[in-house]
């Protein structure tokens, strides 16, 4: 491998994980749970800056149950590496959306944010439905470190969700966590039952994605590396706009 190719691969390299690689399994999971590639909008499926030494790539799926689901690796050599996940279950359904990052900063620290927000959390079926098996998921942490989520974002999340942080050089094993978390949500979703409400739904749906794009930091992350434009635009596309 060259040393351009090393460089481009950093950090996540020093933390040993192939975010490529772990972005294709996230995407053949979503086909497994019943997605389908669809056309990324607004010129989004790739975007690159700072003579490709920036890049982000995004898959756009939709299926039966999914109104919208974007992965999204991220690569912004050597200062972070990022995994992005947003499935947007139809409103029709009383489903929460799942949000799920991981990001890869120098020398080697990651961090995965997993969490289901918004739609369906208040409704009586959820801690059978969707808590009990994702916190089960979340829990077999092993050598890695459990927190609680960000205070922001409590008020609108599951409580089955968390951050969760890689020790040493073990960021292949968190992407193994947040790979299960997926799955598991998946499976829930598809269990999951129709809605009373699907304007409620879609209204808590929204009201997640204004909280996110407010208080957390990826914003302002892909701003910097790509421009406000650009930021803004995949903001709208992750979020359903």
């Amino acid at each position: 491998m060259s040393l351009i190719a090393q460089a481009l691969r950093l950090p996540a390299s020093l933390a040993g994980i192939d975010l490529a690689d772990a972005t294709r399994q996230l995407d053949r999971a979503l086909h497994a749970g019943g997605a389908s590639t669809v056309a990324v909008a607004d010129g989004l499926g790739y975007v690159e800056a700072k003579l490709g030494r920036f890049a982000m790539a995004s898959t756009m799926l939709e299926g039966e149950r999914v109104a919208r689901a974007v992965l999204t690796h991220i690569r912004v050599a050597p200062f972070f590496g990022a995994l992005v996940l947003v499935v947007h279950p139809r409103p029709e359904i009383d489903a929460p959306v799942l949000v799920a990052d991981l990001n890869v900063v120098p020398p080697g620290r990651a961090r995965a944010y997993l969490d289901v927000c918004g739609p369906a959390i208040a409704k009586p079926g959820f801690r059978k439905e969707f808590y009990a098996p994702l916190d089960r998921a979340l829990g077999a942490t092993h050598a890695l470190r459990r927190d609680v989520v960000p205070g922001w974002i409590a008020p609108l999340s599951g409580g089955c969700g968390g951050v969760v942080r890689a020790r040493g050089n073990t960021a292949s094993q968190l992407f193994g966590v947040m790979l299960r978390y997926v799955e598991t949500y998946l499976a829930c979703l598809a269990q999951a039952p129709q809605s009373a409400d699907a304007g409620a739904n879609l209204a808590s749906a929204r009201s997640v994605g204004d909280v996110v794009r407010a208080n957390g930091r990826a914003g302002v992350m892909l701003a910097r590396a790509f421009g406000d434009a650009t930021s803004a635009r995949y903001q709208r596309l992750l979020w359903n706009d």
